[in-house]
């Protein structure tokens, strides 16, 4: 995917990537699209369901522009950080190696500075995303999950939670 910029990450503690900002943008778009196809679906079938009572552009716009700025809050709510702190570089490799494994993610690289990890387990278009950058009192986790709604938030719960009980326990 993209290379990751671990200094400007480290200080607005949002994950930065280093491509185009117009290519950037387009995917975290492209993203937010994928992600609300559910709210769309959803919006349309209410758009059918309430046509006699409400004129029907104005409420199937309104809904679509809705269902799109959720998608859109949900994706980027995925480059915000989930922070372990109070846990070392070798505690944390040694909880999240299992899982990664585990949830089909292959370690792409792993250096003093950063970890990568991509999942691309049954599907050839969409890739899941994990990244985690190594601050001096923290370690920042981002968990990047191109699935459709309830699946993508399913799916980083799952990875974070595991990796977290296990930073705790170990």
């Amino acid at each position: 995917m993209f290379s990751l910029d671990v200094v400007r990450t480290i200080e607005n503690e949002k994950l930065t990537l280093e491509a185009p900002w117009l290519l950037k943008h387009f995917h975290v778009f492209f993203q937010a699209f994928f992600n609300s196809l559910p709210f769309l679906l959803s919006s349309l079938a209410t758009t059918e369901v309430l046509q006699p009572y409400v004129e029907k552009q104005i409420s199937l716009s309104c809904l679509l522009i809705v269902s799109l700025a959720v998608g859109y809050l949900l994706v980027r709510k995925q480059y915000l950080p989930t922070v372990i702190s109070e846990t070392t570089q070798a505690q944390f490799l040694q909880a999240a190696m299992p899982t990664l494994k585990e949830y089909g993610f292959d370690i792409t690289k792993n250096n003093g500075k950063f970890l990568f990890a991509s999942c691309t387990a049954n599907r050839i278009h969409i890739s899941d995303s994990f990244y985690a950058v190594y601050a001096q009192n923290a370690i920042l986790v981002f968990c990047i999950c191109e699935l459709p709604f309830p699946f993508s938030v399913i799916k980083k719960r799952a990875v974070l939670a595991s990796i977290k009980s296990r930073c705790k326990s170990g």
